[in-house]
């Protein structure tokens, strides 16, 4: 990865123009679970075995007698055999190809962060991946001969013969899709396949280095990914076995925002943090296995109303077609008389949000390490009952995915040579009052509470412990000095003074801060040098309270020369020179934070783009 500062004044302003790029190979491990397979269905006496009744040979489930005597539950079919056409108890095999490898992925992004209109810290991304050995699954067993076609769905084929479909419910025997009749489906675990996707993020958040009382941020990213897919883990209109290039199901679209408010001078924050996705792809299937090969992974036939032979079936495709949602009726109106897409359906748009109210517990003096906070997940749920009533939800806040059940095959007619279907009326519903699914609304009240000494206190505690009373060398006076500001709080006066061109400062106001920065730095040295010699100066063994009271006094000191100063300083600032301050020496220079910060008693300072208070 490489970072470049963009302009002339990239190391010395604010907010920098950044573009960042970088390159790298991700390489997984290998999913136990595709292991677990391997051991368990080995084809032999001691492996997994199933049974298999289509139809006739299928036993007649007596549930009651069943949980009574779990004896009496059927291990053959109800011809007695477990080899007759419609009876099976063949083994299943799972086995993994030689060149078998573990996924990984060569990804590659370019980002521009900066300001954006002179009021907002902006960040552009390009993300692309390319995704290499994934895991997929052929069937050795599959035999791709074809028996017949479908003539009313598009010359669909099927690899078993019409006396091996169950005219009553159209159930296959798929016996003769099989290469070896002493085994069921022997899947070789491959890593063939790849995909690729594109990624574009936008972030944008106000800039500011002053304490607000509402601030925000907002993302929007845009996804399209690609996969090579067979019909074995995939769908299929014809062979599974062959490979083709297809849309990914994931959202196009994301939008992500988050808000935090302050409330009552800062004793309340409430935050919002929530996200608007674009619907999921999904595909019109029929729920069942109608090619024969021994997989429910068939796409559905969306027929014409106007052409279908079968009243029925055109009659309930012209009431999807009149009366679902609008996403369904789109996808539908664009495939009729063909075979359905893979992941051409989308769901609708979908919601989510969650929330918090936490309280300053100093400002409820409260005790000081107490902090209580009100969590509410997914409330516009909440909201969604509250106005429309339990039984006529909208949805807000769920994000189902469409039923992509098109198709329920009812029988096969061995004369023509086609199955009977029932179409699914609530195909690609997502509504809650319809599908039964819901995330309800919850509300946690927690309380946490900090134990152990602060962060800075520890810090302390190993410093003075070198050549104490644990191993190390004890830091001479110089170091311990420079230990002792470096760790501590800083000085935002000479940083002003580093970027005195940047920010256009005259030079009255360079020599205004100029002089108040030696006002700083002679008030911090006449406040730790007898600190610092006294530090240096202990013994091996020494009154810890008592010396972490003196130097906490001496930050408390050191803070109040700070506060007195800092108004000072911003005073003879523009807003937009304040807004080309870096954030840690604009939170410095205010006095809001510098005074909660002391009355807080967390003197650690700022770290990592936060004022630890």
């Amino acid at each position: 990865t490489a970072d470049c500062p963009v302009g002339n004044e990239g190391f010395t302003s604010g907010p920098r123009n950044v573009l960042r790029g970088g390159i790298g190979d991700f390489r997984s491990v290998l999913p136990t679970n595709v292991i677990s397979s391997a051991i368990d269905y080995t084809g032999l006496p001691g492996g997994v075995q199933q049974l298999a009744c289509a139809g006739a040979a299928v036993p007649v489930a007596d549930w009651a007698r069943f949980m009574a005597d779990a004896s009496l539950i059927p291990d053959r079919c109800a011809d007695g055999t477990t080899g007759s056409l419609f009876a099976s108890a063949l083994p299943s095999v799972a086995m993994f190809d030689q060149r078998f490898s573990a996924p990984h992925s060569i990804r590659s992004n370019l980002a521009y962060t900066g300001l954006l209109f002179g009021r907002l810290n902006a960040s552009l991304e390009f993300t692309y991946s390319r995704n290499r050995n994934q895991p997929g699954t052929i069937d050795l067993n599959f035999n791709p001969e074809r028996r017949f076609t479908l003539a009313g769905e598009s010359g669909r084929p099927v690899y078993v013969l019409p006396a091996s479909i169950v005219p009553a419910t159209g159930s296959i025997a798929s016996r003769d899709a099989r290469v070896s009749q002493q085994f069921s489906t022997v899947n070789l675990r491959t890593s063939n396949l790849e995909s690729g996707s594109r990624q574009l993020s936008v972030f944008i958040t106000p800039f500011t280095v002053q304490a607000r009382r509402f601030m925000w941020n907002l993302t929007y990213v845009n996804q399209y990914n690609r996969d090579r897919y067979t019909g074995f883990g995939g769908t299929t209109a014809g062979n599974p076995l062959e490979e083709h290039w297809g849309v990914g199901g994931s959202s196009r679209h994301a939008i992500h925002y988050g808000a935090i408010a302050s409330l009552f001078q800062r004793s309340l924050n409430l935050r919002f943090n929530g996200r608007v996705l674009s619907g999921a792809a999904y595909t019109p299937m029929v729920s069942g296995d109608i090619n024969g090969d021994g997989q429910s992974n068939d796409r559905a036939f969306v027929f014409d109303p106007a052409t279908t032979a079968d009243g029925t079936i055109a009659a309930a495709i012209a009431s999807l077609l009149s009366s679902a949602s609008r996403p369904v009726r789109k996808c539908l109106s664009a495939q009729v008389g063909r075979v359905a897409d893979r992941n051409s359906c989308r769901s609708p748009w979908t919601t989510s949000m969650s929330a918090s109210i936490s309280a300053d517990g100093y400002r409820l003096h409260l005790p000081r390490r107490l902090s209580p906070t009100l969590s509410i997940s997914n409330p516009l749920t909440g909201l969604d009952a509250l106005i429309h009533g339990a039984e006529r939800m909208r949805g807000w806040g769920q994000a189902p995915v469409g039923d992509s059940r098109l198709l329920f095959v009812r029988g096969f007619d061995a004369l023509t040579q086609a199955y009977r279907y029932d179409v699914n009326p609530r195909f690609g519903e997502t509504r809650h009052a319809l599908t039964g699914m819901t995330s309800p609304m919850s509300v946690t009240l927690s309380f946490s509470v900090d134990v152990g000494p602060e962060p800075e206190r520890q810090i302390f505690r190993e410093m003075l412990g070198r050549g104490r009373d644990r191993e190390g060398t004890r830091l001479t006076e110089p170091a311990l000095r420079a230990v002792v500001l470096s760790e501590g709080i800083g000085n935002p006066l000479h940083s002003v003074l580093l970027r005195a061109r940047t920010l256009g400062l005259t030079r009255t106001e360079a020599d205004s801060v100029a002089t108040l920065n030696r006002a700083f730095v002679l008030a911090s040295d006449s406040i730790w040098t007898p600190v610092v010699k006294y530090l240096v100066a202990l013994p091996e063994k020494f009154d810890k309270e008592g010396t972490w009271a003196r130097y906490k006094e001496a930050r408390l000191r050191q803070l109040d020369v700070l506060i007195r100063l800092a108004p000072l300083v911003t005073a003879q600032f523009t807003p937009k020179q304040m807004r080309k301050l870096p954030p840690y020496v604009a939170a410095y220079l205010d006095v809001s934070r510098l005074r909660r910060m002391r009355a807080s008693g967390l003197l650690y300072g700022y770290s990592g783009g936060n004022f630890n208070y």
